[in-house]
């Protein structure tokens, strides 16, 4: 029987793939940085020893850095491309330098390990899987391996509602899994067809078989996860898996505030304007006014109108403090109390 999650033998995940990780989140510009297979090839390779002449090997990644970059090399980022290559050196001795300069830690690990302990014991997923959807992952604010853990979830919890088999519910909560494998905001990419193709290359034929599924299947779920392609067909568990995909907007207010305030960092918005922006998203995104989709969604989900009318209706201090609490390792229920604690004292 397999062992639950917990924070320790997480991070285990984090060793494994912290070279790429730092490819994408490059001094915090990872949306200006391509990672490709020619700069992973060179940096395994370096790591794995594979050279005759050491400081050629140096050259080439540094070149491969600057030329990767969709805008002009600063100096200042020297030391970042420095720290990198110690930790190929030393991976030991710089791993958590390393880990606390680029944010790796783990967002909401309270919250986070309950879900990932609640997709294993609700569907045939194992860790296996979890570690090619963590490799696959890019450590973005918002649309990160977390973020797909949450639509796994999510998508368990209607599938239960609606009876679906067991079969489906496998595939869509692998199709959860890996629908945002290296998401990144460069619009020109074709994303859901990005993750696609990483899924050919890096998910196992063993892990088809032991779900009993195919790649047709999880690719054709993976591009029906773009957001224009809501409405586009009629299978009650394709509209499941693009409803858990908004999963922030399903539980009230509270769970809006506790859950999408990364988006802030990511999208680089202002606190002043996420109502109206989460509005618009909505609005722009509904069919006949209805943004979720599937048959079960009414017994599950709130309106999510009405809850951000009921945010806007609230002191600005309230979402000045979502945002401030938006890295703590706290609860669901830790941070209502935080929240209630300000509308008390208004």
């Amino acid at each position: 029987m397999e062992t639950m999650y917990n924070e320790e033998n997480l991070k285990t995940y984090d060793s494994n793939i912290i070279n790429k990780y730092l490819l994408l989140s490059f001094n915090k510009d990872w949306q200006n940085f391509q990672c490709d297979s020619t700069l992973l090839d060179l940096v395994n390779s370096y790591k794995n020893k594979q050279w005759d002449d050491k400081e050629m090997y140096v050259d080439l990644i540094h070149t491969r850095f600057i030329s990767n970059r969709n805008d002009e090399w600063l100096d200042s980022w020297n030391d970042d491309f420095d720290l990198f290559m110690k930790f190929l050196d030393n991976p030991s001795d710089t791993t958590q330098q390393l880990t606390d300069s680029l944010k790796l830690n783990l967002f909401r690990n309270k919250e986070n390990l309950k879900k990932l302990n609640y997709i294993k014991e609700n569907s045939d997923i194992t860790d296996d899987i979890i570690l090619v959807a963590k490799n696959l992952s890019v450590n973005n604010w918002y649309h990160n391996f977390w973020h797909e853990i949450w639509v796994a979830e999510t998508v368990i919890k209607l599938c239960k509602g609606e009876n679906i088999d067991k079969k489906t519910l496998n595939l869509l909560v692998l199709a959860a899994l890996f629908h945002d494998s290296w998401y990144t905001k460069q619009y020109e990419i074709d994303l859901e067809k990005l993750a696609c193709n990483l899924c050919d290359t890096y998910i196992p034929n063993n892990i088809f078989k032991q779900l009993n599924i195919t790649r047709e299947d999880l690719n054709n779920l993976i591009l029906m996860t773009k957001i224009s392609n809501r409405n586009e067909s009629n299978q009650e568990f394709i509209k499941i898996l693009q409803d858990a995909d908004l999963w922030w907007l399903w539980y009230g207010p509270y769970y809006i505030l506790y859950s999408c305030m990364w988006m802030i960092d990511e999208w680089i918005i202002s606190l002043d304007n996420f109502v109206e922006d989460e509005k618009k998203f909505i609005k722009d995104n509904s069919i006949n006014w209805q943004l979720f989709l599937s048959k079960s969604w009414n017994e599950l989900l709130n309106n999510p109108m009405e809850s951000l009318n009921i945010i806007e209706g609230r002191p600005k201090s309230v979402i000045e403090k979502a945002y401030q609490l938006r890295n703590d390792d706290i609860t669901f229920e830790e941070f209502k109390k935080e929240i209630n604690t300000i509308l008390s004292n208004k």
